[in-house]
């Protein structure tokens, strides 16, 4: 189910895909948001043992600044960007060997 989901927005997402319009030289900004999966994590082992986590889905968004440089900038060709993001994805269980367990946390 989670891959049909995945599969979905991804297919989703190439269709809303947002570009930076800077054609011409100058400054612009880009403001993108969408939604964040992740799959279980399977690399938490420590001495005690191992575990995997469960999490819903979140979200994300972005924020960047940045400047096309003109034709025959001394820079060279191409943009400059400062790119500010955040993402976030709550954990509702803990697979452990011996069973799984309800958590909360971020």
């Amino acid at each position: 189910m989670v891959r049909v989901v995945f599969g979905i927005s991804i297919v989703v997402q190439l269709f809303l895909v947002t570009t930076a319009f800077a054609f011409e030289s100058g400054p612009y900004l880009t403001l993108n948001a969408g939604a964040n999966f992740m799959a279980r994590d399977t690399g938490n082992d420590n001495a005690l043992g191992s575990f995997n986590l469960g999490y819903q889905s979140g979200y994300q968004s972005s924020l960047t600044l940045g400047h096309r440089l003109s034709p025959g900038s001394s820079y060279g060709k191409g943009r400059l960007e400062l790119e500010f993001g955040y993402r976030q994805n709550k954990i509702d269980r803990v697979y452990f060997s011996d069973g799984t367990f309800n958590a909360k946390g971020k």
